[in-house]
């Protein structure tokens, strides 16, 4: 998974593009690390939109693997609320792309 920054006229900060299969062992350490960069706000994932289907599928399963354990881990420390995490991964995974787009 790689975090790539997007231009500031579309109003985010970041985009994160799961490399496919190649970043299985390092997925929950790479989203801990995309999660602190900037404002949730300004963050969504994006599947790259390219390859056979199966990579798409897998991409969003790695990246939602990963996310649940990151966020799971900072519920269970304390460190976050499940309503938090929630409009968190909310944001993220969906709302961020709507605003952006305006779908």
């Amino acid at each position: 998974m790689r975090a790539i920054t997007v231009n500031e006229r579309l109003k985010v900060t970041s985009r994160f593009t799961p490399s496919r299969h190649q970043v299985d062992t390092a997925s929950e350490q790479l989203v801990a690390e995309s999660l602190e960069v900037g404002p949730f706000g300004k963050q969504l994932f994006s599947s790259d939109a390219w390859g056979p289907a199966e990579l798409h599928y897998l991409g969003a399963l790695l990246w939602r693997r990963a996310l649940s354990a990151v966020v799971g881990r900072w519920i269970q420390s304390g460190d976050w609320s499940l309503t938090s995490a929630l409009r968190v991964t909310s944001l993220i995974a969906r709302d961020n792309a709507r605003r952006l787009y305006q779908i």
